[in-house]
């Protein structure tokens, strides 16, 4: 999993632990945890190319839940009228 996106109890642990690892039990907001790390991929630069369908996936998905988001404030207009 890519930097922050984890909480941070979860964060602070999984980026110390080396390949094969598996961490003590951490409390979160969400629970118990325990993080194994299973691969430790590093960081590199990608061509464009490679990025290109990543790019076109997250800006489909902004642009859905906007849509999704107006969409509902519609609703929420259209049911709150008298």
């Amino acid at each position: 999993m890519p930097r922050g996106q984890l909480y941070p109890q979860l964060h602070a642990v999984a980026f110390t632990l080396a390949e094969g690892m598996l961490s003590e039990v951490i409390d979160s907001e969400l629970g118990y945890h325990l993080v194994r790390c299973e691969a430790i991929q590093h960081e590199r630069q990608l061509s464009f190319a490679e990025a290109r369908q990543t790019i076109r996936e997250h800006l489909e998905a902004q642009q859905q839940a906007l849509c999704q988001k107006v969409w509902v404030k519609t609703l929420r207009r259209a049911g709150a009228r008298p």
